[in-house]
C-alpha cells in the first residue's frame, strides 16, 4: 500500500477557510477510482501546518493516476490560492 501525508499550511487571510478546505479535500472520497481512502485532520495547536491530508493507494502507479484527475486538479485548485506552504511524504507501508 502507498500513503502519502500532505501537510497544509493556510496563508493567516485565509485561516477562515479552514472548514471549506477541509470539505473540498474529503469530497475526493469516491469520485477518485484509484483512491483507497482520505483523512483529513485538523492540527489541535496554533503553530506549524494546518491540515494532514492522508491518502491511501493500492501501487505507486494508482498514486500516479491520482495526481492527474480532475477531482484532485479541482481540489487543487481550490486548496492552492490558500497555501502559504506545504509538505509531503509519501511511503510505502
Amino acid at each position: 500500500m502507498i500513503i502519502n501525508n500532505v501537510l497544509l499550511k493556510l496563508l493567516p487571510e485565509h485561516i477562515h477557510e479552514l472548514a471549506a478546505a477541509r470539505v473540498q479535500l474529503l469530497s475526493m472520497r469516491g469520485r477518485i477510482p484509484e483512491l483507497l481512502d482520505v483523512e483529513v485532520h485538523s492540527n489541535l495547536r496554533d503553530s506549524g501546518y494546518d491540515l494532514l491530508l492522508i491518502t491511501k493507494f493500492k501501487s505507486m502507479e494508482d498514486f500516479e493516476n491520482y495526481l492527474p484527475h480532475s477531482a484532485h486538479v479541482q481540489v487543487g485548485q481550490f486548496i492552492g490560492p490558500l497555501l502559504a506552504s506545504q509538505a509531503s511524504l509519501c511511503y510505502q507501508a
